[in-house]
Parts: C-alpha cells; sequence; structure tokens
C-alpha cells in the first residue's frame, strides 16, 4: 500500500486517506490500519490495529468526495451571492474553502505517488496490462488521545493472507482538549482549628498544562443542602423538559401556530418582537400556567390531555387569577 495521507483529526480520531494496491491475483477483502503515538501505542507493534472492509473503505472514500466536492459549490455560491458585503462577511466561507483547497492537493499528491512507476496504480497496470485505475479508500480511526502526536501505517489483506504495511504518514497532532475529571475524592490528610489539608491527583491535561486547580468548600450542611438544591433543580428541568414534549403542549404549539397564521400579525408569530402583548397572548400564556399548574402536565401529559377532552376546557374568564 501507498503512503497514506492524514485528511484531519479531532481530539480522538483520525481520518485517513490511500489507494488500494493491486490485488495480484486475490482480490483484497480488507485492510488493517495501525497507529503509533499517544501513551497506548508507543510502537506499531502495540497496536492491535483497526480492521476495515474493501467496500466500507471504498463507500467512505466516494462520500467525503461527493461532500467535499458538494461544500466547495455551496461556497463557492456563499461567496459570489455575497461579494458586495465585503472581504469581512465572507472571510469565513474564504478560509474554510481554502482549507478545502488544501485537502484536494493533499488528494492529487496521493494520486500522483500512485500513478508513478513504483506506485500501486502502475504495479496493478503491470500486472493486469491495463490502464491504471486508482481505487481511493478511506476510514476513521476513534479513541486516541486529545494533544498526542499520531502517525498511522496500512495493509492490504486478501485470501493469501495480509501484505506489508506501507510507509507511516507524517505525524500529526490530534486537538486539545479540557482536562479529565477527578474522578476519587481528594483524601483529607490534616486538619487544624482553622484548615484542611487535602491532596488528589492529578488528571491527564490532555495536550494542554493544566494551570490551576478550583477547590470549592462549605460545612457540611450547608454543602448537604447545596446538593439537595442542585438535584431538585435538575428534577424541576426533567419535568419542564418532559412537560414542553407532552401532547398537550405539542397540540397547544400547533394551535397558536395556526392561530398565527390566520392572524397574520408579527406580533403573534414573533413574540420576542412585541412590546406590550395583546390581551389574547395574555390569554394564550394564562391558559398554557393553567395546564401546567393545574393540570400537572410535567408528571403527565397524556392525563392532561384527557382531562382537557372530557371537558375541563376553562374559559378565558376563569383563568384570569392565573400568575
Amino acid at each position: 500500500v501507498d503512503p497514506p495521507f492524514i485528511n484531519w483529526t479531532s481530539t480522538t480520531e483520525m481520518d485517513l486517506s490511500w489507494i488500494a494496491p493491486p490485488s495480484m491475483g486475490a482480490h483484497v477483502l480488507e485492510f488493517v490500519v495501525k497507529v503509533r503515538g499517544g501513551t497506548k501505542f508507543r510502537t506499531f507493534d502495540d497496536c492491535p490495529g483497526w480492521r476495515v472492509p474493501w467496500k466500507d473503505a471504498k463507500d467512505k472514500a466516494e462520500r467525503d468526495i461527493a461532500a467535499a466536492e458538494s461544500k466547495r459549490t455551496e461556497l463557492e455560491d456563499f461567496i459570489r451571492k455575497n461579494r458586495h458585503l465585503g472581504m469581512k462577511a465572507t472571510r469565513a466561507a474564504r478560509r474554510e474553502l481554502k482549507y478545502g483547497e488544501s485537502s484536494e492537493r493533499k488528494r492529487q499528491l496521493m494520486h500522483g505517488i500512485a500513478l508513478s512507476l513504483s506506485g500501486a496504480a502502475a504495479q496493478r497496470a503491470n500486472a493486469d496490462e491495463t490502464e491504471p485505475q486508482l481505487y481511493e479508500m478511506s476510514a476513521c480511526i476513534s479513541g486516541l488521545e486529545p494533544g498526542m502526536a499520531y502517525q498511522a501505517c496500512v495493509a492490504a489483506v486478501n485470501r493469501v493472507g495480509m501484505g506489508e504495511f506501507s510507509i507511516p504518514t507524517v505525524s500529526e497532532m490530534t486537538e486539545t482538549s479540557v482536562p479529565d475529571s477527578i474522578e476519587e475524592a481528594p483524601e483529607l490528610t490534616g486538619v487544624t482549628q482553622d484548615s484542611i489539608t487535602i491532596k488528589w491527583d492529578a488528571p491527564r491535561g490532555n495536550g494542554s498544562q493544566i494551570e490551576y486547580f478550583e477547590v470549592r468548600y462549605a460545612p457540611a450542611e450547608t454543602m448537604d443542602a447545596w446538593e439537595a438544591a442542585t438535584r431538585r433543580e435538575q428534577e424541576s428541568q426533567d419535568s419542564l423538559d418532559k412537560a414542553f414534549d407532552s401532547d398537550i403542549c405539542k397540540s397547544l404549539r400547533s394551535e397558536i401556530d395556526l392561530a398565527a397564521k390566520r392572524l397574520r400579525s408579527k406580533d403573534v408569530v414573533q413574540f420576542k418582537d412585541v412590546r406590550q402583548p395583546s390581551e389574547g397572548d395574555l390569554a394564550v400564556v394564562q391558559a398554557v400556567v393553567y395546564l401546567l399548574v393545574h393540570h400537572d402536565v410535567a408528571a403527565s401529559g397524556d392525563t392532561a390531555a384527557g382531562a382537557i377532552t372530557a371537558g375541563a376546557d376553562p374559559d378565558l374568564a376563569s383563568l384570569e387569577g392565573a400568575d
């Protein structure tokens, strides 16, 4: 296999591309990708390898090429339509387009190596006595460590066995991220009348040096109350999320959207632009509050919906006292 190219890296992933080698009489079934780097894989022998079927690697390469072409066309159209706004308005799009051009140059270089005298395409042409045909492959390797340098190599496998691994790629750094969480509680090592001493194991910095630690403390009863309040807040948020996802609230939103279309009023469609809400707007808010409070939508949206359909439809006069 010709040397692969690294398309991009994230905090824990690396995307590779390579040209498939000649089959030598037996169709290539899969590829084995190995990486070297980080604290887990000091050498290629330490890496068990990722097995990528031929079809998966080929399909991913085709999807990536199509997506890159579509993105390039989209960016060029955006720049052309907004060029009258000046360079500042299209700066981000031009930067992204330039990055895409850099990736395309990598692909062209990869194809050039394959078409050289010692490349895979030339070997295939000599073996099959046909015109060189390139089969571009791609795979995304996950489970890497943030802020670490990695290299990768690829080998092809057919029914006879596995071929030799390619020359490793140029080293690429994965992106840095926030430090790992401190999983174990700090250990209390000393106590005086007005101080305590604690120690803990420093987490991994994930590619960036840890600058400082933030330590929070409070009396035990205060900490218990704080934890209880945090739990209640999370439970309230969960109940509210459940309420807005309930059938009754979905039905109310549909009715409000329909009423807004009928009224053709911007004040109803865009509530954020309303400076003085109308009586109709207040009535809708009061109805929602009534349903949430008196019909316990947060606990069971379906039950509340059943109560409303059963005939408990409040008129606006009965909702005037709702806060």
